[in-house]
């Protein structure tokens, strides 16, 4: 490269040496690296310079969360930049382990991943307990004092009308309670349909 000054080994890898386009300022970069300016400051200045009459170019200004440092970027470069520091290592450091120290891990605190999946499952109007949760089926039932009920979500049904069954029926089980195996089983669907349970019919 033209700005190229010198160039050294350390160890494998070859280091040079580039004098700054905008500022002629030297700083250093491995070789496979190759840079025109020194800083974000000196490459917006360069950007500026060498962009076509009529064309913008976007600068946005982001101050470094760590020292403060305000740092001049052009619009792409700000879309691509992960960390919101002015570049300098130790800010990249510094915000790396204060990022790390902030998260939660699930093999540090898994009761605490389960409960805000289990949070969100339950909010979530297709998954939570709500007509419109997918699994959800349309029901017509009769009970026994001849009441017909039309419905989706047969869990919320049970919970809004708990007082048609009895309570042991409703007392969670691995696999749903009583009244949940109990009326499936009049859906005209399954192999195993029955024609009544505890006097509930299919209508």
């Amino acid at each position: 490269m033209s700005n190229v000054v010198s160039e050294y080994k350390q160890g494998r890898k070859l280091f040079r040496v580039h004098r700054c386009e905008n500022c002629g300022g030297e700083f250093e970069r491995p070789s496979s690296r190759p840079a025109l300016a020194c800083s974000d400051a000196c490459k917006v200045a360069l950007i500026l310079a060498r962009s076509p009459r009529g064309r913008p170019v976007v600068v946005h200004e982001i101050k470094c969360v760590i020292c403060g440092t305000v740092t001049p970027l052009t619009g792409t470069e700000r879309n691509h930049r992960q960390l919101k520091t002015c570049g300098a290592a130790a800010c990249t450091s510094a915000l790396l382990s204060r990022q790390a120290a902030g998260k939660l891990r699930l093999e540090d605190r898994p009761e605490a991943w389960e409960a805000a999946r289990l949070e969100g499952h339950h909010a979530s109007p297709r998954s939570g307990p709500w007509e419109s949760n997918a699994q959800a089926k349309e029901w017509h039932l009769c009970a026994p004092s001849g009441a017909q009920h039309h419905f989706r979500n047969l869990s919320l049904f049970l919970r809004e009308h708990s007082g048609l069954f009895d309570p042991e029926d409703l007392e969670p089980r691995p696999y749903g309670c009583r009244a949940i195996s109990g009326l499936g089983r009049l859906r005209p669907e399954r192999r195993d349909r029955r024609d009544s349970w505890k006097g509930w019919t299919w209508i």
